[in-house]
């Protein structure tokens, strides 16, 4: 294990998708179905023809809080309608 002052985090890059623990950098698309799967984040980062522990396809996420955000709204859309729901009898128009 490498030690690094700086490593480069997962979390930190362009390629990662937080609520998946998935690299978007490496995937498959089914040839019948069409749909991506993506390798996980832990396998692409401990695999030294992949991103390896120096994080070789690192890229710097300049807009973290937007992508975030993305995720969480993505994630938890049926809640947040939910609630919604349960406010609007007490609005008052």
């Amino acid at each position: 294990m490498l030690a690094l002052i700086n490593p480069k985090l997962c979390k930190e890059c362009i390629h990662y998708i937080p609520y998946k623990q998935e690299c978007t950098k490496f995937s498959n698309q089914n040839i019948i179905t069409g749909d991506i799967s993506y390798e996980s984040a832990y396998n692409v980062r401990h695999d030294s023809l992949k991103c390896s522990e120096e994080g070789l396809h690192y890229k710097k996420n300049k807009f973290q809080l937007i992508t975030d955000s993305y995720y969480f709204l993505k994630n938890n859309m049926l809640i947040i309608t939910m609630i919604g729901l349960l406010c609007v009898p007490f609005l008052h128009f």
